[in-house]
């Protein structure tokens, strides 16, 4: 039943595989970029595949040395002379404005004065390099004014403005700048979302002055150095300033393109020649242009340049910035940035949950139509982007989703068939009735406790009903029964369960309660008949409070005295063979014995033991709370200092029953019983206690819970008081964390983490817990006994202390 080859992992329910699934789709959807880069590679390919011919009317204009920086060009105020006589609509000089070198003339004339009171000149200088310096600059700075002078006259030149990060003691731009910024931005004031910050460069005043407009010449690349995106509206301390190519556009505030969100398209290069025209300002300066620019707009550039000056694009090839502002500006001026909608990723992330659902959909398909519907799928997808793309110019991320597709369905195909294929032969076996022993009785137990704990998947439920089966051909009809209801009350209508149970009920004449047979049951779901009204001994019995593996627990009353009690009852007859029922009834009575003799505040008080009909009970205190393991799940945890003060109060009762040469043997928060209101505590069941004197050393672990048993008791060696503290400190970290320190899906691998792996530290689950809770469960979980406390008190007292240790906010 529960050999190795049925334990190789079950499948999740169609719940849990929908959920893998949507969180991996939102992972391809919403993190493809950063996880593989598949969306900016199949946008490149998208842009490379759509782009066309340059339809706005941009040129180009190359200044006569293809080196050096624009501003310094000789001729550059007589070239834009030129280009507005000519005709030109716009003239953009690409690169950002300079300085206007007044600051620098002032230094050197400074450092000649100096020279010329003291007579000498610096160490290692030659005589004339300051005056020749001098000159120099003088050049550049009526250079500058003939330049801004040709601008104001043409009133046509937009300029850019160079942009740096926003630090302390940057340098701030030039009043005349700052206030052209700030009369401009105040019209941008009402734009929508939170634009990126950035400081605007000193550049020359004059030429802020003579400007028709300006704007920055800020390039935004993404991570992988490529520019995809057109150049965003920038916040600075003076106010927004518009892209150099937005503003040269002549767009205003009331239809900025999307300009901090918009993807510029780059149009590929037809061959053998550019994508814009090139015109050289040399043929401009000659009058050979022959009006190639008239009614245009012209950026005046380097169209060429170095690797080291160079940018690239979805195009591949490198380009510069005149071409990136040329670029620009006719996607400006033709309509055709490539948007990336806000809605975009509310389309995507509902695309993802369908993609998700269709998936898990998709596991039970065949492996070949799986297959084909993936890829059907993948290749959608990645022509719905290309069309989207290239016609309607939006740019949604369906690549990611595209490679779920084909990798979520055939992770889950492989997934699937391999769960099928490891299922197979038991269910084969089973069906066949060839079902060979495979262990004893105690495993079988053993086998129920563990899958009682997993969650209702087809794989569990399947594992359940092969229990039950090989109960039933080994004739143990009483554990085939409990098996069977604890599978119907899971899902009623599981396979023939009802049929099984109706069988089962003929068969064994079963009792309903204690002094009256029931009548047979009709199905799964049928509840038993309440036992009100009927006597078990002399406790009248008003209805039942709660069931275990084997044993029944009724709301009593002793009508000798009026006091209302807990009866826990065992119908020897039907949980044991005839041959067992005798050494069952000593053990009955003996834990009887055992825990009788027990008087402590935190221990459920035995009142009386007997049995009636084949029905052994124990009269014992009833106490109103509830079993902690009501509070052991996420979402219902108690706060830590309770639980610490609980498990206190626990490992104190256990030092008191190990005194006595009792141990519990079944610690666990089902065991544990609670009482918010009251703030009460009790130990319960000590239905696996033995007496530990010298003629009963060896126990069994028959009824224990594997969880919460100790490397000892999986073994079936000695146990004593230590075995009780590991239990403690197993509920103590469940109750803690919500789950157990070690779980697993097959009884060999939950064996194996017991016996050799260490727990995971609670402090590495939550954060509001002292560090001392480590060191106790590390103590009392140590795979050797002799490693644990020595007793439950030395347990309580350093459960205490640590509890002292709390930050105030926590307690």
């Amino acid at each position: 039943m529960f050999s190795a080859k049925k334990q190789g992992g079950g499948l999740p329910s169609q719940a849990a595989q929908a959920a893998v699934c949507v969180l991996l789709a939102l992972l391809f959807a919403l993190g493809g970029d950063r996880l593989v880069g598949i969306e900016r590679g199949f946008y490149d390919l998208c842009q490379r595949l759509s782009a066309g011919a340059v339809t706005a009317p941009v040129v180009i204009v190359a200044p006569d040395s293809a080196t050096g920086d624009l501003w310094s060009q000789p001729r550059l105020d007589v070239l834009l002379t030129d280009l507005k006589a000519g005709g030109a609509r716009l003239i953009v000089p690409a690169a950002p404005a300079p300085q206007a070198g007044t600051a620098e003339v002032s230094r050197l004339q400074s450092l000649i004065r100096l020279e010329q009171q003291g007579g000498t000149l610096r160490s290692g200088a030659s005589p004339g390099v300051l005056e020749q310096q001098l000159a120099e600059a003088e050049s550049r700075r009526l250079q500058l004014q003939r330049i801004a002078a040709a601008a104001l006259a043409a009133g046509n030149v937009v300029i850019g403005l160079a942009t740096t990060e926003r630090r302390p003691g940057t340098e701030a731009p030039t009043k005349a700048c700052a206030d052209r910024v700030a009369a401009e931005g105040s019209t941008l004031a009402a734009l929508p979302g939170k634009l990126p910050a950035a400081a605007l460069a000193p550049a020359a005043p004059q030429l802020c002055e003579a400007a028709a407009a300006i704007g920055h010449v800020a390039l935004m690349t993404d991570r992988d150095g490529v520019m995809r995106r057109a150049a965003p509206i920038l916040a600075t301390d003076e106010g927004p300033v518009l892209p150099i190519a937005l503003a040269a556009a002549g767009l205003d505030e009331s239809d900025p393109q999307d300009g901090g969100v918009s993807l510029a398209r780059f149009y590929r290069a037809a061959p053998g020649r550019g994508a814009f025209t090139v015109i050289p300002a040399a043929d401009v300066l000659g009058g050979r242009a022959g009006g190639r620019f008239r009614d245009s707009y012209v950026v005046i550039g380097h169209p060429d340049a170095s690797p080291a000056d160079s940018v690239r694009t979805p195009l591949g090839p490198a380009s510069t910035r005149a071409t990136l502002v040329a670029t620009d500006l006719a996607n400006y001026l033709s309509g055709e940035h490539i948007s990336r909608p806000g809605w975009a990723s509310w389309v995507e992330i509902g695309l993802a949950i369908a993609l998700a659902l269709v998936a898990v959909l998709g596991g039970r398909l065949s492996l070949p139509v799986a297959a084909m519907t993936a890829v059907g799928g993948m290749l959608a997808l990645l022509l719905a982007e290309f069309l989207l793309v290239a016609v309607a110019g939006l740019w949604l991320h369906l690549a990611g989703l595209a490679l779920f597709c084909l990798t979520g369905v055939a992770a889950l195909q492989f997934f699937v068939q391999f769960s099928r294929r490891s299922q197979q032969p038991a269910m084969e076996t089973t069906r066949g009735g060839q079902v060979s022993p495979v262990g004893h009785g105690e495993e079988l137990d053993l086998g129920f406790s563990v899958l009682r704990q997993q969650p209702t998947t087809e794989r569990t439920k399947a594992q359940l009903y092969d229990l039950a089966m090989e109960h039933g051909k080994r004739r143990d009809y009483a554990r085939a029964e409990r098996v069977f209801r604890h599978l119907a009350a899971r899902d009623p209508g599981y396979r023939d369960v009802a049929q099984k149970l109706e069988k089962l009920s003929g068969a064994r004449g079963l009792a309903a309660t204690p002094k009256a047979r029931s009548a047979p049951e009709t199905g799964a779901a049928q509840a038993p008949p309440s036992p009100a009204g009927r006597t078990l001994g002399r406790y009248e019995l008003e209805r039942v409070i709660g069931r275990g593996a084997m044993a029944t627990v009724y709301l009593g009353r002793d009508p000798t005295i009026n006091r209302r009690v807990a009866i826990k009852t065992l119908p020897l007859a039907e949980e044991f063979a005839d041959s067992d029922l005798a050494t069952a009834r000593s053990h009955f009575l003996r834990e009887a014995e055992s825990a009788g003799r027990l008087n402590h505040p935190y221990i459920i008080s035995i009142h009386d033991a007997g049995e009636d009909n084949n029905v052994a009970y124990l009269a014992m205190e009833y106490f109103e709370g509830k079993p902690l393991s009501h509070y052991a799940q996420l979402g219902r945890l108690l706060p830590p200092k309770v639980v610490f003060e609980l498990m206190a109060r626990a490992a104190e009762a256990l030092h008191y029953a190990h005194s006595q040469n009792v141990v519990h043997r079944d610690v666990k928060p089902a065991n544990l019983m609670y009482d918010v209101d009251s703030d009460r505590m009790k130990l319960t069941d000590f239905g696996i206690a033995r007496l530990t004197d010298a003629s009963r050393t060896r126990t069994g672990i028959i009824l224990g819970t594997p969880s919460y048993m100790s490397p000892e008791q999986l073994s079936a060696s000695k146990v004593s008081g230590q075995t009780d503290l590991y239990s403690l400190g197993v509920t103590m970290y469940h109750l803690l964390t919500g789950a157990p320190p070690f779980q697993a899906d097959s009884i060999p691998r939950l064996m194996d983490k017991i016996v050799n792996q260490r727990h995971r530290p609670v402090s590495d689950l939550r954060d509001d817990v002292p560090a001392c809770v480590d060191s106790i469960l590390d103590r009392a979980l140590a795979k050797n006994p002799a490693d644990r406390y020595e007793s439950g008190k030395a347990m309580a007292l350093a459960l205490r202390e640590c509890c002292s240790t709390f930050p105030a906010e926590i307690l």
